[in-house]
């Protein structure tokens, strides 16, 4: 999911490249509503009540370790939004909100916090 960062995020984002890659480039789509649907029962009934904090740097840094303090400034400059972690839409169904951006679960001790959102991207990827 994109855009978790901002407050708001976005209805929908499109995806458009500039240069095509030679070999390999292929681009792949989580459906995060199928990924909580395959939840056990206990854990649909933890993430119905856990809300996920969302940083720009959690994006970004595992993408260009080697950013430089001004990049790294920058993106320090987008503040932290809080999302729940499975939202409900209207038509009745539920989804998880995973991102790369997906820093850590309120109020969890960050080494739990940290398997559980990796183990719920490693899920629905």
């Amino acid at each position: 999911m994109e855009g978790t960062y901002e407050e708001i995020p976005p209805f929908a984002t499109i995806l458009t490249p500039r240069t095509l890659s030679q070999s390999g480039g292929q681009t792949e789509f989580a459906n995060n509503y199928n990924a909580y649907e395959e939840l056990s029962a206990e854990d649909k009934a933890m993430c119905e009540t856990l809300r996920v904090i969302h940083t720009m740097q959690a994006a970004l840094f595992p993408a260009k370790r080697d950013c430089t303090l001004a990049e790294f400034e920058l993106w320090s400059c987008y503040p932290n939004r809080s999302h729940p972690l499975v939202w409900l839409h209207k038509s009745g169904r539920k989804s998880l909100v995973l991102s790369t951006s997906a820093s850590y679960v309120e109020g969890m001790h960050p080494a739990h916090s940290h398997d559980l959102l990796q183990r719920l991207m490693a899920h629905a990827t």
